[in-house]
């Protein structure tokens, strides 16, 4: 036990400045159920300690960042879950439209709500975070993903990928790219909401079915596509939020290690616990004698002068 006994060393010089000292650092010891709490107390043991905290703290800050992370990751499957539910919708009304059995009148409904539906996909494409961040811009998170002027809808962020450390030696993509999946020729034109947008008009606007019927048999494949491509990215965003959830396991586990190592190395078991409690009490009970004392004496040193 890493205890002191200096106001002995110190005889009686100053016996109650001491002793306070000395209670003090028990004190300290005690509150932080430490032996060792400067270095000159044990100074290999408080080096490694010293690495140890440092390691500790590195691992907290991850186990932070991937907490963030896993939220930014819920929150992006949420959107992309809505827009797959979304397209479905959208190929359940081109499979309905496609059928000459409806009249003119249902298929301007059909229009209104496939015109409803883009609009929730366009809503769901710019979602943001907490941060208000754009979720699915890549590198551009402080700009809408998505743009649409006079029905045609362009891709306004970068589809790059965003990377963070989530471990050492680790690093994660953040965000994932699905603007790409309402393109058909790879570029910032989204021209399936482009193509779905114009099919929605001529149904509201009472054309032909004859106009458009050839026009709702393309589109169901591109929107199939695009199902898959959700479909896709979020699969692979469930992977990263179960590494990520691995990951924080094992990073929890180490610092579990790491804080009993710790104690091992400057900690205090309950036994010395106690037996630093003892030691304190110890302590306060000879600061009182000396105080007794010293008054005595102090006592005693006016009598005689007033003799």
């Amino acid at each position: 036990m890493n205890t002191s006994v200096g106001f002995i060393e110190n005889g009686m010089r100053n016996p109650i400045a001491v002793i306070q000292k000395e209670i003090n650092r028990t004190s300290k010891q005690i509150e932080n159920e430490k032996q060792v709490n400067c270095p000159s107390e044990n100074p290999i043991a408080s080096a490694y300690n010293t690495l140890i905290e440092r390691e500790i703290k590195q691992l907290g800050s991850y186990k932070k960042i991937n907490q963030h992370l896993t939220s930014s990751f819920s929150s992006q499957k949420n959107s992309m879950g809505n827009i797959e539910d979304t397209l479905n919708r959208i190929k359940d009304i081109l499979l309905l439209v496609a059928n000459d059995v409806h009249s003119t009148e249902d298929r301007r409904v059909f229009g209104q709500k496939l015109a409803g539906n883009i609009e929730r996909i366009m809503s769901s494409l710019n979602a943001q975070n907490e941060e208000r961040n754009y979720l699915f811009a890549g590198t551009k998170s402080n700009e809408q993903a998505v743009k649409e002027s006079s029905g045609s809808y362009s891709d306004n962020g970068n589809q790059q990928y965003k990377e963070v450390s989530v471990d050492k030696n680790r690093r994660m993509k953040t965000n994932v790219n699905i603007t790409s999946a309402f393109s058909t020729n790879n570029d910032t034109r989204l021209d399936l909401l482009d193509r779905l947008k114009k099919l929605s008009d001529d149904m509201k606007q009472d054309k032909p079915l004859a106009d458009y019927q050839g026009e709702i048999n393309d589109l169901l494949e591109p929107t199939e596509n695009a199902i898959n491509s959700i479909i896709a990215a979020n699969a692979e965003l469930a992977i990263r939020i179960e590494s990520l959830a691995s990951l924080d396991k094992n990073q929890q586990t180490k610092i579990e290690l790491h804080k009993n190592l710790s104690q091992q190395l400057v900690g205090m078991n309950e036994i010395e616990k106690y037996q630093f409690i003892d030691r304190l009490l110890e302590l306060h009970l000879s600061k009182e004698v000396l105080s007794k004392i010293l008054s005595k004496n102090s006592e005693f040193s006016i009598w005689q002068s007033i003799r």
